[in-house]
């Protein structure tokens, strides 16, 4: 039987299972992401720059491969894109947190039509309010994971439009 995604490591050692993108990406269950939820954002940076190092020096070391920062600078037009998506991004995630905080922490789907606008000061500051209230309250262990997964699943396919902008037809 396969059981590759299941992995075992004792006293330093990989005994069972494949790291892969899915072991250390953006998904639940992932390494990362259980580091932050055992250990919080600063520890989950760490490891993250950690991780960023290690396979750096291995590709570097094992394969002769280099990287520059002068390899990752993008075209004019493609930063003009990756810009216009990080600003779609962060209207969307007001949105998406606008629409958290006024279904009470429900899930709802967001119009289309509205998802890329920005929110007026206003807006922002009162579901900002209603969040920090849903976050502290009773539930809020509950909440934290909810608001987490919903917007997970909002913002990052927006995320993997950024990469696909840039790469690997946006390098100067």
């Amino acid at each position: 039987f396969n059981e590759e995604h299941l992995v075992i490591v004792r006293d330093g050692d990989l005994l069972r299972g494949v790291l892969d993108k899915a072991a250390f990406g953006p998904t639940d269950g992932s390494l990362v992401h259980a580091v932050y939820e055992a250990y919080g954002p600063s520890k989950a940076g760490l490891l993250l720059n950690s991780l960023g190092r290690l396979f750096t020096a291995y590709l570097q070391y094992y394969s002769g491969h280099s990287c520059r920062m002068e390899d990752l600078v993008l075209t004019a037009e493609a930063d003009a894109e990756r810009r216009k998506i990080v600003q779609r991004t962060y209207n969307m995630g007001a949105r998406a947190a606008k629409a958290w905080a006024d279904s009470d922490g429900g899930k709802v789907e967001i119009p289309s039509e509205v998802a890329d606008e920005p929110l007026k000061p206003v807006e922002l500051a009162t579901a900002a309010a209603k969040i920090g209230e849903l976050l502290s309250g009773s539930e809020g262990p509950s909440y934290h994971a909810a608001l987490d997964g919903y917007m997970m699943t909002k913002i990052n396919p927006l995320a993997s439009d950024i990469i696909k902008a840039c790469l690997p037809n946006g390098l100067a």
